[in-house]
């Protein structure tokens, strides 16, 4: 039986943990925010297609963390990675990404386009065979603690300030995610900016509300960070008091440098961990 709608008000105060992520409606999500290529998300790509092309990673251990229902970012990684973890907690999540890494959909096609604008991208014949044998969808928790690091490069897009009304929990997993990764690895990480929540079909899911000093806060003394770019808005906005999209970039630092370091553990059934909506 379906669990009741969440009404907007309760997700003014709603932590990661609230939240039924297990029953997200992963493609109704995808085609509403990934059905056609916008601007805002083309501009996201270009820039970071850019970085990772000059990062000099090859043959990495590559990770994306809060999949959700777009590929994109892990696209971005494909050239550059022998295997990309696509994390998620969601079961909705997972189920529909393993189906979709199997067989992705064409819809995906001028999204890689726009990556095909550089060389390294380019030389690539088929990015779906490559995909599908490169990609390893995996069920996690970003905020369970481990030992050590073990990623080459790593994305999060749309998920630390996507999964929760608390600025303590956002931060908490952006410092997760740089501390899954290598020293001097390169990352790209994208925000919603302003984003007070949204409506995924009949169930509303928190979102915490973040500028571009919340954004240079929680990377402080974790990441070296070569640009947090300019926020790209959209016409008509995707989420109630949307303002934009912003791209942060950059290396992380290793425990040497200042940083620490975290395995991200996996899990086989809900606890209310750590969801990515990308």
């Amino acid at each position: 039986m379906a669990l009741p709608t969440i009404e907007k008000l309760d997700c003014d105060s709603m932590l990661n943990a609230d939240a039924d992520w297990d029953h997200f409606a992963s493609a109704w999500y995808k085609d509403h925010n990934y059905g056609q290529l916008g601007d805002d998300d083309r501009q996201i790509i270009e820039q970071m297609r850019e970085f990772f092309a000059s990062a000099g990673v090859r043959r990495g251990y590559g990770l994306d963390v809060g999949t959700g229902s777009n590929l994109y970012p892990a696209l971005g990684m494909l050239p550059f990675c022998r295997e990309i973890v696509l994390l998620d907690c969601s079961k909705a999540n997972v189920a529909w990404l393993k189906e979709e890494v199997k067989n992705p959909n064409r819809s995906w096609d001028p999204f890689w386009a726009v990556l095909q604008g550089h060389r390294s991208y380019a030389n690539i014949g088929n990015y779906r065979e490559l995909l599908r044998r490169r990609a390893w969808v995996r069920r996690g928790n970003l905020l369970e603690p481990g030992s050590r690091r073990q990623y080459d490069i790593g994305t999060m897009f749309f998920m630390a300030e996507s999964s929760t009304s608390s600025k303590a929990e956002f931060g908490q997993a952006v410092r997760r995610f740089i501390a899954s990764l290598k020293n001097r690895a390169p990352f790209a990480i994208a925000f919603m900016v302003g984003s007070e929540g949204y409506e995924v079909k009949d169930r509303w899911y928190p979102a915490v509300e973040i500028d571009r000093c919340d954004m240079e806060e929680c990377l402080q003394g974790v990441a070296k960070v070569d640009c947090i770019h300019e926020t790209i808005r959209r016409e008509p906005p995707l989420r109630t008091g949307y303002i934009g999209m912003s791209l942060a970039t950059g290396w992380a630092l290793g425990a040497r440098d200042g940083g620490s370091g975290y395995e991200i553990g996996t899990t086989k059934k809900s606890l209310g961990h750590m969801a990515g909506i990308s």
